[in-house]
C-alpha cells in the first residue's frame, strides 16, 4: 500500500499506532471498548503498588470510571500527537469524599493528583501524580473529606480547544422531600 513521507491530508491531533512500550509516558491515547468499559480517552502511566512493584498500563480517562488497567507491553494503542494541559475547574472547589476521577488537593506529595478508586481491592486507592504520569497507593480513608474539583484537558497551543472533561459529581441534595398533606396516600 501506498503511504507517502508527508500526509497529503494533515490530521490534528497525529494519530500514531504503537507498541506499549513504544510510547512515552503521559502521551494521550485513544482506547478501545472493553466488556467494561466504553471506547475513550486515556493517558500512558505506570502504577506503583504498596509492595513497590511498577505495573504499565494506561489511566482510562472517559467511556467509563477513571481507572487504572494494565497491560501487556506488546498491546498495540492509537497515541495521540498532541501536547496538552490539566486544567483546574477551581469555581467547582469543595470538601467533600473524593470520587474516582477527582483532582484533588493533598498535603502530601504530589500536592495535586487524580484520585482514582480500585474496583478490584476493597476500599483501596490510588493517586495519580500528573508530574511523573505514575499511580501511586493513596492512604487516607476514603471517606475522609478532601479539597476536590473537575478539571479538563485542553490543547497546549490553543487552549480553548477542549479535548476532555471531568465534571466532579453533584452534591447531594441538602432539602429533604415534604410530604404533601391533605392528598390520598394510596
Amino acid at each position: 500500500m501506498f503511504e507517502p513521507q508527508v500526509p497529503l491530508i494533515a490530521l490534528s491531533p497525529a494519530v500514531r499506532s504503537a507498541r506499549l512500550a513504544e510510547i512515552e509516558l503521559g502521551r494521550l491515547l485513544v482506547l478501545r471498548a472493553t466488556n467494561s468499559a466504553a471506547a475513550g480517552l486515556g493517558v500512558r502511566a505506570d502504577a506503583l503498588s504498596a509492595r513497590a512493584e511498577l505495573s504499565a498500563g494506561v489511566l482510562r480517562l472517559s467511556g467509563g470510571p477513571v481507572r487504572f488497567e494494565a497491560l501487556a507491553l506488546e498491546t498495540m494503542l492509537a497515541a495521540l500527537e498532541i501536547e496538552y494541559l490539566l486544567e483546574a475547574d477551581l469555581p467547582g472547589l469543595a470538601m467533600r469524599a473524593p470520587a474516582s476521577g477527582d483532582l484533588i488537593v493533598t498535603s502530601g506529595r504530589p500536592a495535586a493528583g487524580l484520585f482514582v478508586s480500585r474496583p478490584g481491592d476493597e476500599g483501596a486507592a490510588a493517586l495519580f501524580d500528573p508530574a511523573t504520569a505514575t499511580l501511586r497507593p493513596y492512604l487516607t480513608p476514603r471517606v475522609a473529606t478532601q479539597l476536590a474539583l473537575g478539571w479538563r484537558l485542553v490543547e497546549r497551543a490553543q487552549r480553548t480547544r477542549v479535548l476532555l472533561e471531568y465534571r466532579a459529581p453533584e452534591p447531594y441534595a441538602r432539602e429533604l422531600p415534604h410530604r404533601a398533606y391533605g392528598e390520598d396516600g394510596d
